[in-house]
This record gives structure tokens, C-alpha cells and sequence, in this order.
């Protein structure tokens, strides 16, 4: 199967009052935790590299950091290529 790569998915609070740093903390947490799906973190965001489906499960729960934190709409947009 071909490895599907997603660069610099972006997660990112709706609400101006929102600090991103905390979150970002953890989402990056959450990354070292798992082992379904590679990811570098560079100067311009994450690339996330793996089978889609376990890509989208890691976006999915990056997703949800923020709903974990209290803060309301986030959102959520992911660019996608094969090979």
C-alpha cells in the first residue's frame, strides 16, 4: 500500500480569547505517544506520513484537544498527497 503524507494539518481555536501554545503542547504529546503514523515537526508546521486511515485517526484526535480544553469551535483542515 502507498504511504499517504499530510503536511502541517492545523488545528486551531475559533474563540480570540484562545492561547494556542498549550494545546499545541499537547497535541505534540499526543504524537510521541502513538505508533501508527510518522510525523517531523519543522519550522512551518507537521507532516504527518502513514496509512490514511491511521492518519486520520491521529488528525481526528489532535481534533479534539481543544474540545478537552473548554474551548469552543475548533477548527480543523488537513492537505493531503500519495506517495
Amino acid at each position: 500500500m502507498r504511504a499517504e503524507r499530510f503536511t502541517s494539518p492545523t488545528v486551531r481555536p475559533r474563540s480570540a480569547s484562545a492561547s494556542a501554545s498549550e494545546y499545541i503542547a499537547e497535541m505534540h504529546r499526543r504524537l510521541d505517544r502513538q505508533d501508527k503514523v510518522r510525523f517531523k515537526l519543522h519550522a512551518m508546521g507537521t507532516e504527518l506520513e502513514g496509512k490514511l486511515d491511521d492518519i486520520l485517526v491521529v488528525v481526528r484526535k489532535l481534533h479534539n484537544v481543544p474540545f478537552e480544553a473548554g474551548l469552543p469551535r475548533p477548527s480543523t483542515s488537513a492537505r493531503g498527497k500519495r506517495g
